[in-house]
């Protein structure tokens, strides 16, 4: 499956110049989901699986409300893309990135990513049981 096409349809899905029909262009400093695009882009036109200190951009003050939903097809996605690389992980992960916006967007903080999606999954368990629940029955929809 191509996950990264997955995950560009899900967020435009969910930006709001899609959703809206405005004109004005997203400002990608300001939005969780400008963001996530913008790193997915780099990613898919073949700039790298890492934005140098993308992490530091991570707009976390963006207090635009984003339904669970939409973020726990991102993160579920995101979780399918990651290749659990364990040691070798960097939060300046385009994968990584998409899943941190949507971590801000629905919770307003971020989990700690250890390497590897199932012990993010139950770190996720812990932290945020609902959210957990979507992402899950969207991560096995995600194999069928």
């Amino acid at each position: 499956m191509d996950y990264s096409k997955m995950m560009e349809e899900v967020l435009n899905e969910v930006c709001c110049d899609f959703s809206t029909g405005n004109q004005h262009v997203c400002d990608n400093s300001r939005c969780l989901v400008g963001f996530s695009k913008k790193c997915l882009g780099h990613y898919i036109t073949g700039r790298g699986p890492r934005i140098q200190n993308g992490r530091n951009d991570l707009p976390s003050s963006d207090m635009k409300f984003y339904e669970k939903e939409d973020a726990a097809k991102i993160i579920a996605i995101a979780c399918k893309m990651c290749r659990n690389c364990h040691d070798d992980h960097s939060e300046d992960c385009v994968v990584s990135l998409c899943r941190r916006a949507m971590e801000y967007g629905t919770m307003g903080k971020e989990l700690d990513y250890k390497g590897s999606s199932l012990v993010y999954l139950k770190e996720l368990e812990e932290n945020n049981f609902e959210l957990n629940k979507l992402v899950m029955i969207e991560f096995k929809q995600l194999d069928q």
